[in-house]
């Protein structure tokens, strides 16, 4: 059988399932921003009705993500066209604890941007250099900028905390 055939098992073993997707409804935007900081592409909007956020779950392979019980009753969801579940806590960190647990979620490689959900890109340093404090150009060597908002990252002091929930949901 040659190497690129469906049955090749070599084949399958290498390969991963994607990395979920999720959508945050209206109540969960700082649970938004925390799985986007552990990677994860979690769109969130913070006003949209319950019948366009099913439909944009379902257009785009999102899980929803909701406090909301009603919700949880609609057609989308108990017939298996959106997948969804409903979050418990009050509060970030139960939230997120939460969903890292049942999910089995590992923090993937790169964080998103926490504001718009985009992929960072690298920025070299030179070309930090007219965009952030001198302070910062002088002692930070890595940088991450997001193509659609501009604002550009970088692992300050803070990151220690942020890597600590990355590897650690329930650090909180």
């Amino acid at each position: 059988m040659p190497d690129n055939a469906v049955g090749n098992s070599d084949a399958q073993e290498t390969m991963s399932p994607p990395a979920p997707r999720f959508f945050c409804d209206t109540m969960l935007g700082r649970l938004a921003k925390w799985l986007r900081l552990l990677g994860y592409d979690a769109a969130y909007l913070s006003e949209v009705d319950d019948w366009e956020m099913l439909r944009l779950c379902r257009r785009e392979g999102r899980m929803l993500l909701t406090r909301d019980r009603g919700i949880m009753e609609r057609w989308h969801i108990t017939r298996g066209m959106v997948e969804a579940r409903l979050i418990h806590s009050d509060d970030t960190a139960g939230q997120l604890a939460a969903i890292t647990d049942e999910l089995s979620l590992q923090p993937q490689p790169e964080p998103r941007c926490p504001v718009c959900n985009q992929p960072l890109n690298q920025l070299a340093k030179e070309d930090s250099r007219d965009k952030v404090p001198l302070y910062v150009y002088e002692t930070q060597n890595e940088f991450r900028t997001c193509a659609q908002c501009n604002r550009i990252y970088w692992k300050a002091t803070h990151w220690e905390n942020i890597e600590q929930v990355r590897h650690d949901p329930t650090s909180f």
